[in-house]
């Protein structure tokens, strides 16, 4: 059996102070935890499942102010799919190319 294959991936956390704003901002914010509380603990569980998969996790944190410019400027929805896509691109500089 050879060594264990490691790879690096990026989720997508919250400060507790901007959840609200978080909410405000992505145009899916039903398919969200309606509280920070709820919402941690469902990360929380969901970075357990990554790690014992094998994965290095990067907790990508999103700025809501800074996260809505740059889909505004990017001129795309705020929503899961821009979120994932900052999370990947958090997790390429933190890993770099090579995982």
């Amino acid at each position: 059996m050879g060594p264990k294959t490691v790879r690096g991936a990026g989720m997508v956390w919250y400060r507790e102070e901007d959840y609200s704003r978080i909410l405000e901002i992505m145009s899916d914010a039903d398919k969200l935890s309606p509280t920070f509380e709820q919402w941690r603990a469902g990360a929380e569980r969901g970075e357990r499942e990554m790690r014992s998969r094998g994965f290095l996790i990067v907790r990508a944190m999103l700025d809501p102010l800074e996260f809505a410019a740059d889909c505004a400027a990017r001129g795309i929805c705020p929503d899961a799919k821009a979120r994932t896509e900052f999370a990947a691109e958090t997790a390429r500089q933190h890993f770099g190319k090579t995982h």
